[in-house]
C-alpha cells in the first residue's frame, strides 16, 4: 500500500457497517494472511480491491474475510481514482 502505508506498518483498524471506494480495507487472504488494499468497487457479495503499488486488482474479497478499514483520512482524489479504476474494469468486462 505504499506510499499510503509502509510494509509492516502498525495501523488502527475498525470494522464498519459500510465501506466505500478509496477506503483501505484490511482482510484475510485465501492463504490466511492479512492484507491492506484499497477498495475500488463492489461485486455481488464481494469487494473489488487493489494495492496502490499493484498492477492488477485482487480476487474478489468476500464480506466474511474483512477485518475492517484502516483509520486514515482518504482524500477525495483517492476516492475518485479508485472509482475510475473500477469503471475501467467494468467496461473491459462488458466489452469482452
Amino acid at each position: 500500500m505504499a506510499p499510503a502505508l509502509d510494509d509492516g506498518a502498525m495501523v488502527s483498524v475498525r470494522a464498519r457497517r459500510f465501506y466505500f471506494p478509496g477506503d483501505v480495507l484490511v482482510f484475510r487472504t485465501r492463504a490466511g494472511d492479512l492484507a491492506a488494499h484499497r477498495i475500488l468497487g463492489w461485486r455481488p457479495a464481494a469487494f473489488v480491491t487493489k494495492g496502490d503499488g499493484c498492477e492488477i486488482h485482487d480476487a474478489p474479497v468476500r464480506q466474511d474475510a474483512i477485518v475492517g478499514a484502516v483509520q486514515l483520512q482518504v482524500r477525495l482524489r483517492e476516492r475518485m481514482r479508485a472509482m475510475s479504476h473500477f469503471a475501467r474494469i467494468v467496461v473491459r468486462r462488458l466489452l469482452r
